[in-house]
C-alpha cells in the first residue's frame, strides 16, 4: 500500500503578490505532484487556490505537508493538504449550460438563485460573482456553470429561475455549452 499512487486536494489563501504560483509549483515538482485540476483566482486582495494533485506515493503527503508549511511562513499563506476521497455513486450527466444572473447587488443573491438550482437538482461546476460599480449603484454579476439534468430542459430552467420569489428585478438567461474538444 506504501507505494501506491495517491490524490490528494490542496487549498491555499493569503495576500495576492506575485511569485505563489511559482512557489507552490516549485515545491509540488520537487515532490513528483502532477496537477490533475486546478482553480486560482484573485478575491479583492487575497489570492485564492484549489489544485487537485497526484503524488507518486500515499507516503509522500506528510513531506509535501511539511513543505507547504514551509512555504506558508515565506508566503503569508495558509495551505491544506488532504486525501481525495472518491465519490464513485456520484454521477453528473445533462445539459452543460451558462447562467447568468445580473442586478442591483443585494444581500441573498447567490443563495436565492443556487438554492433553486439545489432544488432541481442542478449541478454547479463553477461559479463565479462579482459586485461592480453601475451608473445606478453597485451591480451583481454572477456566472454558473452548470449541467442541467433530463427532462429539465434549459427554456424550463431559465423560467423557473425567473419565477424565484425575489428574482423579478433579476436579469437572468441560461444557455447551452457545447463540448469543445482539445
Amino acid at each position: 500500500m506504501k507505494n501506491q499512487r495517491l490524490q490528494a486536494v490542496i487549498s491555499g489563501v493569503g495576500p495576492d503578490k506575485p511569485g505563489i504560483v511559482a512557489a507552490l509549483t516549485k515545491v509540488l515538482l520537487a515532490h513528483q505532484a502532477n496537477i490533475e485540476d486546478s482553480s486560482m483566482t484573485r478575491l479583492a486582495h487575497e489570492f485564492a487556490l484549489i489544485l487537485i494533485v497526484t503524488l507518486a506515493a500515499t507516503d509522500k503527503i506528510h513531506a509535501l505537508q511539511a513543505e507547504l508549511d514551509r512555504l506558508e511562513a515565506e508566503m503569508d499563506m495558509s495551505f491544506t493538504i488532504k486525501p481525495l476521497n472518491p465519490h464513485p455513486d456520484f454521477a453528473v450527466s445533462g445539459q452543460p449550460c451558462m447562467i447568468s444572473v445580473g442586478g442591483h447587488d443585494r444581500t441573498g443573491i447567490t443563495h436565492l438563485i443556487t438554492q433553486k438550482l439545489s432544488d432541481l437538482n442542478v449541478n454547479i461546476s463553477d461559479l463565479s460573482a462579482h459586485v461592480i460599480d453601475g451608473d445606478g449603484g453597485k451591480t451583481y454579476i454572477m456566472m454558473i456553470e452548470a449541467v442541467v439534468p433530463a427532462p429539465l430542459t434549459l427554456a424550463k430552467l431559465e423560467v423557473q429561475l425567473r419565477d424565484v420569489p425575489g428574482a423579478e428585478k433579476l436579469d437572468i438567461s441560461v444557455n447551452a455549452l457545447e463540448d469543445i474538444p482539445l
